[in-house]
């Protein structure tokens, strides 16, 4: 049986929550992933960069700058082809999480109710969600294609 490999790029200054982290990914026996963790707003900008992403778990608070202006950047520099970002946060803020989903973050995540079956769910979701979406605009482009086309075809006469 093949499994599915997704590379998961974990920024979060904490050695203990990366470890969280990590255990409740080893824990999924339907994907193998290859974790790459690092501390900081700049190098997961620049790992972004340099390597092929295919989720990412984001800290809101990170030492080294404004999370929401890293999904900003993260989506300018990819050419709003980022990876996935689900946001984690120490404490629930709504207005964050609107603000993180309408840049683009997938999930936000609040660590004190954080369990290994719903960070699973999330990052599969997450990634699920990413891959399905060039498929979903090509059938909506299909189908206003076809409609377009029906449109402009007069219709039949009706017979008296």
């Amino acid at each position: 049986m093949n499994l599915q490999t997704l590379t998961v790029l974990i920024v979060e200054d904490l050695a203990t929550d990366r470890e969280l982290y990590r255990r409740a990914l080893c824990q999924d026996s339907s994907c193998v992933y290859d974790l790459l963790e690092l501390e900081s707003v700049a190098a997961g900008l620049v790992m972004c960069r340099t390597r092929s992403i295919d989720a990412m778990l984001l800290d809101y608070r990170l030492p080294d700058g404004n999370r929401l202006d890293f999904l900003e950047r993260l989506s300018v520099q990819s050419n709003s082809s980022s990876p996935p970002v689900v946001m984690i946060s120490g404490q629930g803020n709504e207005k964050i999480a609107v603000r993180a989903i309408k840049l683009g973050a997938e999930d936000y995540l609040i660590k004190s109710d954080l369990t290994a079956e719903l960070l699973l769910t999330t990052l599969r979701s997450a990634s699920e969600n990413t891959r399905l979406r060039p498929q979903l605009r090509q059938c909506e482009d299909r189908f206003q294609t076809a409609i377009n086309y029906r449109t402009r075809i007069p219709a039949p006469l009706a017979h008296s």
